[in-house]
């Protein structure tokens, strides 16, 4: 696949804010009416989520609707590396595939850097400078629509609580991510083999059996 790395940008929200944020799917209708999502079908489907060699893995399925050929808005497959990376695995019409990447580095409890890249199989064809500029251009329009309502959610932490903060069923995974989030959270006082363990729990059971 032919991969073009994005500028970093640091933004004045927690790391796990910023890749719950990216993960969020009942956002798309509203934050990116028209870019990823649309507003008269507001309500995705709740994806079946499990946990998976240290990551949380599901797949999104979007309402049909006309995008630039630049967009990466197709069925795809999200994998979740645990605590602070996500992959998008786009699957094309015509079989081709394309990668959405992050990972969000804390700077301080609320504040992170955001390192990203694109990647394709597709659309590699003629000057790769040009195409490069548009697949990056259309994710700069993604990041502006985001960037004013991350930044604004207060507290810019993560509450790890159930109940601090609403959640409602299209907030599966976001659930899914603090519950994960507040294990190892819980683990921590117990030392770095305890977050290993759970983290990886399976390495466990395979060094027992």
């Amino acid at each position: 696949m032919h991969a073009v790395p994005g500028t970093p940008y640091t933004w004045p929200t927690s790391a796990p804010r910023r890749v719950e944020n990216f993960v969020d799917l009942a956002h798309f209708a509203w934050v990116h009416d028209g870019t990823l999502g649309r507003r008269n079908e507001p309500v995705p489907p709740v994806p079946e989520i499990r946990r998976e060699k240290g990551a949380l893995v599901f797949a999104y399925d979007p309402p049909a609707m006309p995008t630039v050929g630049e967009a990466l808005y197709r069925a795809s497959q999200y994998r979740m590396s645990m605590p602070l990376t996500v992959a998008i695995d786009f699957t094309m019409p015509d079989g081709a595939h394309r990668v959405l990447w992050m990972t969000a580095s804390p700077v301080d409890d609320a504040s992170c850097r955001t390192f990203w890249l694109v990647a394709r199989s597709d659309d590699r064809e003629g000057d790769l400078a040009v195409l490069d500029g548009a697949h990056l251009a259309f994710q700069q329009v993604v990041l502006a629509e985001d960037e004013p309502v991350v930044c604004n959610q207060d507290p810019p932490q993560i509450p790890l609580d159930p109940g601090i903060e609403l959640s409602v069923r299209t907030d599966k995974v976001s659930i899914e991510y603090r519950r994960w989030l507040r294990e190892m959270a819980d683990a921590a006082p117990q030392g770095p083999e305890a977050v290993r363990a759970a983290l990886f729990p399976s390495l466990l059971v395979d060094a027992g059996s």
